[in-house]
C-alpha cells in the first residue's frame, strides 16, 4: 500500500470548509501556542487588529488546526505547562549574610527565633 497520492491529485486544504482566511486562523493558533495567553487574551489581541472573533472560535481552531491531533492524547495544558516551566525565571537565592532581623515581627518569641537563625547563619559563614 502506497502512501503517495496518485498523480494529478492535489492535497486538500484543511481550511477548505472555513469561512475565515487561513492567515487569520494561523495567526490565532500561533498566538495561543507561542505565548502564554488565554483564549480571551488572543481574542482581545485580534480585536485590536480589527478581527472580530470569539474565544470559543479560537478554541475550536486550536482543536482543529493545532499541532496535536485529538487522537494523540496530547492537550494544550501539557504543552503550556512545559513552556511556562522552561521560560519561568529562576528562584532568587538570598545568602545568609544578607539576612537581618526585621522590626516587624509579630511576637517576641518569633523575633528571638529569627535572630537566632540569623546569628547561626552569620557564624557559619564567618572565616576563621
Amino acid at each position: 500500500m502506497s502512501l503517495r497520492q496518485p498523480p494529478g491529485m492535489t492535497k486538500r486544504s484543511p481550511f477548505r470548509y472555513s469561512k475565515t482566511l487561513p492567515e487569520i486562523i494561523r495567526l490565532a493558533v500561533m498566538l495561543y501556542i507561542r505565548f502564554p495567553l488565554s483564549l480571551r487574551n488572543v481574542e482581545d489581541l485580534l480585536h485590536e487588529r480589527g478581527i472580530e472573533i470569539s474565544d470559543k472560535t479560537v478554541r475550536f481552531w486550536w482543536n482543529r488546526f493545532g499541532p496535536f491531533p485529538p487522537e494523540t492524547g496530547m492537550r494544550v495544558g501539557k504543552l503550556r505547562r512545559v513552556r511556562i516551566r522552561l521560560t519561568a525565571p529562576a528562584p532568587r537565592f538570598y545568602p545568609a549574610a544578607r539576612l537581618s532581623v526585621s522590626s516587624g515581627c509579630r511576637s517576641a518569641a518569633n523575633a528571638a527565633a529569627q535572630a537566632q537563625v540569623v546569628a547561626q547563619a552569620r557564624s557559619a559563614m564567618a572565616v576563621p
